[in-house]
């Protein structure tokens, strides 16, 4: 009789080795995970930098370009500084002397909107900008979009002195009014109340610009200036309405009486404007070329009394 061989145990299979796209999820998720602890990191500072005064002069003091005097306070709520200067490269420097903010802070933005900031008041004893000699003197021309990435709202603004090109150039003084850039979820761009002086002239003016092509202009000025050695007081009242390229224009302008002249009046009924073509004209004088362009004038009437 022969001894019948009990059946050998089966051999367990190897384990199989942990998939390679599980070790990858592991890297990814940690890869993300460090990201997402730098943002907030970033966030952090920049935040505790905003609302720290020794912070904030070490955030400005390490802006590209920019130099800052004395700077006293945080971004947020309350700064001032005695000068601040921005180098921009074959551009151009802009100088801001005594400049001061009051209230400012972030709100929340409108539904679809990024981001708001609200100032309560901002002044400057001086702004000033100089372009570089070599910089281009092409004529300037409407741009095709003003849309900005926040909306900016400044209930009151004060400049004691503007002045764009060298020391000759006639400032634009005692400027002041309110701001709303990106207004309407950045649809529209708005000036109130805003007044100033440029020589003997006191304006005053309030509008809104659309952000977005043509650039729809909504404007009223008043303008006035006082009598001088061989020239009468006068007054005007403009109101502007089109496309920033071609807005519809109705002036009046009135001059006071003098010993031998009665009060006399001009009103321009309504009249097109073709910015580019103004523009196009100042650089053809600056370069000795023809004055012509194409400025459209509809009824204008010259009468003596009020």
């Amino acid at each position: 009789m022969t001894d019948t061989v009990p059946p050998s145990a089966p051999v367990p299979a190897p384990a199989a080795a942990p998939p390679r796209r599980s070790r990858a999820w592991r890297w990814l998720a940690g890869a993300v995970g460090v990201l997402l602890l730098l943002a907030v990191g970033l966030l952090g500072t920049v935040w505790w930098a905003a609302h720290s005064a020794d912070a904030t002069a070490w955030l400005l003091a390490r802006v590209p370009g920019l130099k800052v005097t004395a700077p006293k306070g945080a971004l947020m709520g309350q700064f001032s500084a005695s000068g601040v200067e921005l180098k921009i490269p074959a551009t151009g420097m802009l100088r801001i002397d005594d400049i001061s903010w009051r209230g400012l802070r972030i709100e929340r933005a409108p539904p679809g909107w990024n981001l708001r900031i609200a100032i309560d008041r901002l002044r400057a004893g001086q702004v000033a900008w100089q372009g570089e000699p070599g910089a281009t003197t092409a004529p300037a021309k409407p741009p095709d979009d003003l849309r900005i990435p926040v909306e900016i709202a400044i209930a009151a603004v004060s400049i004691g002195e503007t002045r764009i090109g060298g020391a000759d150039a006639t400032p634009v003084l005692d400027l002041q009014g309110a701001l709303h850039l990106g207004a309407e979820r950045g649809s529209v761009h708005r000036f109130d109340k805003a007044t100033l002086s440029w020589g003997r002239m006191r304006v005053g003016a309030s509008g809104q610009i659309a952000t977005e092509a043509p650039l729809q202009l909504e404007a009223h000025v008043e303008a006035t200036q006082n009598a001088g050695p061989s020239s009468a007081a006068w007054s005007a009242i403009a109101n502007a309405a089109g496309p920033l390229a071609a807005p519809l224009v109705q002036a009046t302008v009135r001059a006071t009486a003098s010993e031998n002249r009665p009060v006399q009046a001009l009103d321009a009924g309504r009249f097109a404007t073709h910015l580019g073509a103004v523009a196009a004209r100042a650089g053809d004088r600056r370069a000795g070329g023809d004055d012509r362009g194409p400025i459209r004038a509809v009824v204008v009437a010259v009468h003596d009394g009020p």
